[in-house]
């Protein structure tokens, strides 16, 4: 009972902020407008439309993602409210999965929203919705959501580790905008780094998830979930080590 209180919390916490709401508003806006724009200057065909999401997604989703690890991760160490959580019972693994798991639903939650909108606009121009230009759309959705829990996970690792807002924000936008994945992957294809430790380059973030979304099978589905697995209990064991210094 406990635990269902927590959540049930945790969601109401999140999602009370009209903060969160408007800049949503914003970027879904944003990327109307991007759309309009892209299909301005084409013609007007579902590849153009496929073509205009892919272009009009990834800076909302982004923005998005990043309100969002704010207000589930960092207002909680500016209230100083975990320990009261922890107080009250809750285990480090139950706050590190609810707040991985409300991340998801928030970023779950502007994707069916961001595809409502297209097919508003879809309708407004007199373009069909069928099942190719409906699974384009699904799997940028979907790149993008499995990318987001990703870094969350990590970045949730600085959350408990520093237990500081500034450096887990920090952590998450570079994150998000792929810079800390390309400095890896620079790293690990220097052929000094191939030649006496291995070629480990095809082990990034966006590789594996690049694999999954091209050729999802059991091997490739079976990295990310490690990636997954391996964070949340890096997130874990840190929470549990540094929780009294809360």
């Amino acid at each position: 009972m406990v635990m269902i209180n927590y959540i049930k919390a945790e969601i109401y916490r999140v999602f009370s902020r009209r903060y969160l709401y408007m800049m949503n508003f914003i970027c879904l806006g944003f990327m109307i407008f991007i759309i309009i724009m892209s299909l301005s200057v084409g013609n007007i065909n579902e590849s153009n439309i496929t073509d205009a999401f892919k272009a009009s997604f990834l800076i909302p989703i982004s923005f998005v993602a990043i309100l969002g690890f704010s207000v589930i991760y960092t207002d909680d160490l500016n209230a100083k409210t975990l320990p009261t959580a922890i107080g009250f019972g809750i285990k480090e693994y139950a706050i590190v999965i609810t707040k991985l798991v409300i991340t998801m639903i928030n970023v779950v939650l502007f994707s069916v929203i961001a595809f409502i909108v297209l097919v508003v606009i879809c309708f407004l121009i007199g373009i069909g919705l069928n099942i190719t230009l409906v699974s384009d759309v699904f799997i940028v959705m979907i790149e993008h959501i499995l990318y987001i829990t990703i870094y969350s996970s990590i970045a949730a690792i600085v959350v408990y580790g520093f237990q500081k807002a500034s450096p887990a924000s920090t952590i998450f936008f570079l994150l998000v905008c792929r810079i800390v994945d390309y400095a890896i992957k620079f790293v690990l294809s220097m052929q000094f780094f191939i030649d006496n430790v291995g070629d480990f380059s095809s082990y990034t973030i966006m590789d594996v998830i690049e694999n999954v979304m091209t050729k999802a099978n059991f091997m490739t589905i079976s990295q990310y979930i490690l990636y997954l697995f391996v964070a949340i209990q890096i997130s874990i064991f840190v929470f549990k080590k540094k929780g009294l210094e809360f």
